[in-house]
This record gives C-alpha cells, sequence and structure tokens, in this order.
C-alpha cells in the first residue's frame, strides 16, 4: 500500500487579484509541496465565488498519491466604468416628451444607469 502525501500545508502561488468581467474568473496556479511544485494531475483545483466583486476561493484537492486540500483567496475588484462625451451634439429618442427626438448639447452631463437601462442628462454650471 502507498501512502498518500498530505497537501493540506501546499502552497498555491500565481493568483493575484482580478477585475469584475461579469463572468467566472479561473486564475491559472501553481501548487508547491516542500520543494516539489506538483503537475497538475496530482491535484483538481475548484473554484468559489469566482464571478462578483469579492473575495474568491480556489481549493486545491489531492488526487493519485496526494490527498487533503488547502486553499486560498484572490479579489475580484470593481471594474473602471468610464463614459466619453464628444463635444458633438446627441440625438436622443424622449420617450416622454411627445415620442419626438430632441437634439441635445454636449453642456449636458450624462449619468447611465445599467441596472434601469436609462440615460438622464442634466445642464453643466
Amino acid at each position: 500500500m502507498i501512502n498518500k502525501a498530505s497537501i493540506d500545508d501546499a502552497v498555491i502561488s500565481g493568483v493575484g487579484d482580478a477585475v469584475f468581467k461579469g463572468k467566472a474568473i479561473t486564475p491559472a496556479v501553481t501548487v508547491t509541496l516542500g520543494d516539489r511544485i506538483l503537475a497538475n494531475t496530482d491535484y483538481t483545483v475548484s473554484y468559489s465565488d469566482n464571478i462578483q466583486v469579492g473575495t474568491a476561493t480556489i481549493t486545491i484537492t489531492g488526487e493519485g498519491n496526494y490527498e487533503g486540500t488547502c486553499t486560498t483567496t484572490f479579489r475580484i475588484n470593481k471594474a473602471n466604468n468610464t463614459l466619453a462625451a464628444s463635444t458633438k451634439k446627441v440625438t436622443a429618442k424622449a420617450s416622454k416628451l411627445k415620442k419626438k427626438k430632441q437634439t441635445i448639447a454636449a453642456t449636458k452631463a450624462f449619468v447611465v444607469s445599467k441596472a434601469q437601462g436609462a440615460v438622464t442628462y442634466k445642464k453643466i454650471s
């Protein structure tokens, strides 16, 4: 019978903070036990909480000659959202104002709300 080595104290490297992308983030990892880098056949990798902004967890589970688990975490940070406006005039369909097109000068500040699907504006002082 082969005694399986425990990977409970293995070191997981190659993981850093990530930026929110709206889909699962699965960074590649390197697993080191003592002075030996394990092959990807020596363990399985699973991820949890790795889609939304916050702390995600990576769990390594021993396979073959290895047993046990070890974990690490990484942060998923908010993406920087920017909206650029040119000095050109913008034409927008006004749903509440007699359903006609209106021209909005670039001296207006735009606020875009993804959750509500709305664009609002106000005059810049």
